[in-house]
């Protein structure tokens, strides 16, 4: 019989708890399964007293200034004890429906927890403060990924950090004293035990969360609705900001997994046709075989080569190379890589990191993209195509950022890296990133050029929507051919490729619109706005 009633009161207290979540708001999945499946685990009690678990937690992940990117929102958990008094209070600040099963349950002398809003005071109930895992709203959702009910990660960082997150694993629990039959005994304090619910532990990126946060706000506001953007710190290669859109939300996944727009496609780590960003490595690769970057040659708008057409937006007349960046002049580019090695600029290209995956972290990559072969470009139509990033060229949105800030750091590659260490549950570093030395790709005369060049095309060229005062703004626009008229017309991928420098520290920025109209109209706006929000931060 004794039996049978602890089970009754379990279903009671399940019920109670299902409409304290109705009544005070949606509250995680991963919140909700804790607090049931506690209190039916403790609701029989003993004589030491009742336990139950209010929450959980696992290791943090921190932005690289100590930020929080996981565990940024509370909520208040109140822990009721079945007296007159506590019922007074609920009875006063929960509506009728929400008090009727609350009192159910309270009434049979069981202890119960519930989530709220409300300021209950009451020396009978007490509230405590715990942390969602995430939101609906988090930043870089794609990137830090999401868990399941069990509190493991299922893709992301939450899931290649899995191991190392869960050795910072912790509980809140309260614990109602009772005496010997089981029933709380009143005036008696309720217990919170906190067994390393609290912790520091967890992992540092190399994330700023106000680059991030100013990168995603850019792009809705600009409304960018399919793309990505990267931010490269240009002195060691660290991401400082990674987005996608359109964004999901991690609270409600399901949701997202129908969705036509793909929004769990993280587009910040896939291979997409590059266009005339990529004209910049054929511009370095010119300089570095010696090529005088005065050399003009004529634009009247096309050019023929192997038998195929090329266009230019417009005949752009004579154009030397710091002209051609700058108005984008395809057929200067087509000129241009007939003169080079075509194998040196491959071998160029695969040290800048194309053609390879790059690994953020355990079992998290960005796509490989493709890289055209020796072969292939013994085709003059394929080296043509080439010579402004197209024909087989795809590449990520970080390759081609990689590649921009290895120019405005002088021509020096650092390899791009996420994970910028560990720290224990006092917050000390256990683990830290061990910086590599770069690979000099450029001459630093060259790189310095180039960079010049960058800065004329945002001043005078394609990219003057990008020009934001006081931020040294330089970089590249793209509009790639897709071949892809699944819907019509053919779908055209976008770019803006560039730099900006924030106190006196240099940064390289790409942003994409998959499905776009020009990098001048998509792109080079929210370069600008990213710039704008950043530098209003950091005032």
């Amino acid at each position: 019989m004794k039996q049978k009633k602890a089970v009754d009161i379990s279903k009671r207290i399940a019920v109670a708890f299902l409409a304290m979540f109705l009544a005070f708001g949606v509250v995680p999945l991963r919140l909700m399964t804790i607090l049931l499946g506690s209190a039916q685990k403790t609701a029989g009690g003993t004589g030491g007293g009742k336990v139950i678990t209010v929450s959980e937690s696992r290791g943090l992940i921190y932005d690289c200034n100590g930020e929080r990117l996981v565990g940024c929102e509370t909520q208040n958990i109140a822990a009721v004890k079945p007296t007159a008094g506590a019922l007074a209070v609920l009875k006063e600040q929960l509506t009728d429906e929400a008090f009727a099963q609350a009192n159910e349950v309270l009434s049979t002398g069981q202890p119960m927890i519930l989530p709220t809003n409300r300021t209950l005071l009451h020396d009978d109930i007490q509230l405590l403060s715990t942390f969602k895992r995430t939101s609906s709203d988090a930043l870089a959702c794609h990137l830090i990924g999401y868990t399941d009910e069990t509190g493991n990660g299922v893709c992301g960082l939450e899931k290649s950090l899995n191991d190392e997150l869960n050795r910072y694993r912790g509980e809140l629990k309260v614990r109602f004293s009772c005496d010997a039959s089981g029933k709380v005994l009143a005036g008696s304090a309720i217990e919170t035990l906190d067994d390393n619910y609290n912790s520091a532990g967890g992992v540092v990126l190399t994330l700023n969360k106000t680059f991030q946060q100013a990168a995603e706000n850019a792009m809705d506001a600009c409304g960018l609705k399919t793309g990505a953007a990267v931010i490269l710190d240009c002195s060691d290669g660290g991401i400082c900001a990674m987005a996608s859109r359109p964004r999901f939300d991690p609270t409600n996944v399901a949701k997202s997994l129908n969705d036509e727009s793909s929004p769990l496609f993280d587009r910040a780590l896939a291979a997409y046709p590059v266009g005339s960003v990529f004209k910049l490595l054929i511009a370095a690769a010119a300089l570095e075989q010696g090529i005088d970057p005065s050399q003009e040659w004529q634009c009247g708008g096309s050019v023929t080569v192997g038998g195929a057409s090329f266009g230019c937006l417009k005949p752009h007349g004579s154009v030397n190379l710091p002209q051609a960046l700058a108005y984008s002049c395809n057929c200067y580019f087509i000129h241009l890589m007939q003169q080079l090695d075509a194998e040196a600029v491959l071998t160029l290209a695969q040290s800048f990191g194309f053609g390879k995956m790059q690994e953020l972290a355990q079992g998290l990559f960005s796509a490989a993209g493709t890289l055209p072969t020796a072969e292939t470009l013994s085709s003059a139509a394929a080296k043509a195509n080439f010579s402004f990033g197209q024909g087989s060229l795809t590449a990520s949105v970080l390759q081609v950022a990689s590649l921009y800030a290895a120019v405005f750091a002088g021509g020096d590659y650092h390899e791009p890296y996420l994970i910028k260490g560990e720290i224990d549950e006092n917050g000390n570093y256990t683990v830290s990133h061990k910086s590599q030395q770069p690979f000099k790709l450029i001459k630093k005369e060259n790189a310095q050029l180039l960079s010049d060049f960058l800065g004329l095309a945002v001043r005078e060229g394609t990219g003057k929507a990008a020009w934001v005062e006081g931020a040294d703004c330089k970089g590249k626009t793209a509009t790639a051919q897709s071949g892809d008229y699944s819907s019509g017309k053919e779908r055209l991928v976008s770019w803006f490729a560039g730099g900006f420098t924030v106190q006196n520290r240099q940064y390289a920025m790409v942003i994409l619109c998959d499905d776009g109209t020009s990098g001048s109209t998509d792109c080079a706006p929210v370069f600008a706005a990213t710039v704008r929000r950043i530098l209003a931060a950091e005032q």
